[in-house]
């Protein structure tokens, strides 16, 4: 078995984990990444169907109060306040940490950066970047001057504990075993939609974090809550898009070729259910959802335009993300002496449905807050 030693590993070079390396190096001199793919080729940050992402930040006051109220009102209790009350408050820095990096965002006419709608929120509160891969290419960049030693398809096994502390890890490549020797790490790995099918993230979101954890006896929250979005079942096939649930133009039917009953597109139900693409958990529109999942239990559903009677999409729900993980303190700790965690492992900033673009915030304000403890647990 070969053998490392450092002060710090972090587990997950996605948007929290790089966040948590390039925050570290400035007090820690010794810092090992892992990650399980390529390094700024897998994960949701640098890989995805969109090819792009949004951050959700509050710029003031206002947006503070209505970011914060919007993550309450639709957690429905499966929040955790204090964390939810931080990534409001650290949303503007996170966006203000994207511009230091250099990072391009859509703009308007203007000039301005175009802040949309989020899934959930009624308010333009999020930017979206123009393109993951120039995204990619700016934080490459800095990691190739940093000091941090990078190992990509590097998967770690086993957490190691002392005394209960944490002393080192197990990981494997290329088919060999590496043991190594650290006084902490900071656990970034994401989520498991991987393990769910069908599903449209990076193959290597297995949840594999989730196992390290349950493995040291650390107890997972929310992990029932799980984000599902309507795909078409042939990636080749045009996107499914939101608005033929409410336009009157178009009809579901089911395998046996029998209409699914919607609302009406002027009722309530159904307003609410085009604010988010996502099929909600909690909110009273997951009853929009409801016959086309139990349809879709048995068969994909077919999309027909009225007009033409031609069959535009073949659907199934496909996971999306996952909203439960490790319910951190402030500062990313887990309970576990010397081991920390920020992103999409994590949960509690969010509950069982999340606004779109928080998770954005959350690794960077969290990715950040879990080097900065890290920082002062090793010092």
């Amino acid at each position: 078995m070969e053998t490392l030693k450092t002060q710090l590993v972090v587990i997950g070079a996605g948007l929290a984990g790089i966040t948590a390396a390039l925050t570290s190096q400035n007090k820690i001199k010794d810092i090992v990444l892992i990650n399980k793919g390529e390094i700024f080729a897998s994960g949701s940050t640098f890989r995805n169907r969109n090819h792009c992402w949004g951050i959700t930040y509050a710029g003031n006051d206002g947006e503070k109060d209505i970011l914060y109220d919007t993550i309450r009102k639709i957690s429905k209790g499966t929040n955790t306040a204090r964390l939810s009350r931080i990534l409001v408050e650290e949303s503007q820095q996170a966006f203000q940490l994207l511009t230091d990096w250099g990072t391009s965002f859509r703009r308007d006419a203007k000039g301005s950066i175009n802040r949309i709608r989020p899934c959930f929120c009624e308010q333009p509160l999020a930017a979206i970047i123009t393109s993951t891969e120039k995204f990619a290419h700016r934080l490459a960049k800095r990691l190739a001057t940093s000091k941090i030693r990078a190992l990509g398809k590097t998967v770690a096994s086993q957490l190691l504990l002392e005394h209960d502390r944490i002393t080192s890890l197990i990981a494997e490549s290329a088919g060999r075993e590496i043991k190594i020797s650290c006084r902490a790490i900071i656990l970034a790995c994401g989520g498991g939609a991987a393990s769910f099918h069908p599903n449209i993230v990076d193959p290597g979101l297995t949840g594999d974090g989730y196992t390290l954890l349950r493995q040291l006896g650390v107890k997972l929250h929310n992990m029932q809550f799980v984000q599902a979005v309507w795909e078409d079942v042939s990636p080749e096939a045009p996107r499914f898009q939101l608005g033929c649930f409410a336009d009157g133009n178009h009809v579901f039917f089911d395998r046996h070729n029998k209409e699914i009953p919607l609302p009406p597109p002027a009722t309530q139900l159904s307003k609410s259910r085009l604010g988010h693409v996502s099929i909600s958990n909690l909110q009273a529109d997951h009853q929009f959802d409801a016959p086309l999942l139990t349809a879709a239990e048995k068969s994909p559903i077919k999309v027909v335009r009225i007009t033409t009677n031609e069959t535009i999409n073949t659907l199934l729900p496909h996971i999306q993300v996952c909203n439960g993980g490790v319910l951190v303190t402030e500062h990313g700790e887990t309970g576990v002496n010397g081991l920390f965690a920020a992103g999409e492992i994590t949960t509690g900033m969010h509950g069982g449905d999340r606004i779109g673009g928080i998770m954005i915030a959350n690794c960077l304000v969290f990715g950040k807050r879990a080097a900065d403890a890290a920082i002062r647990y090793l010092s």
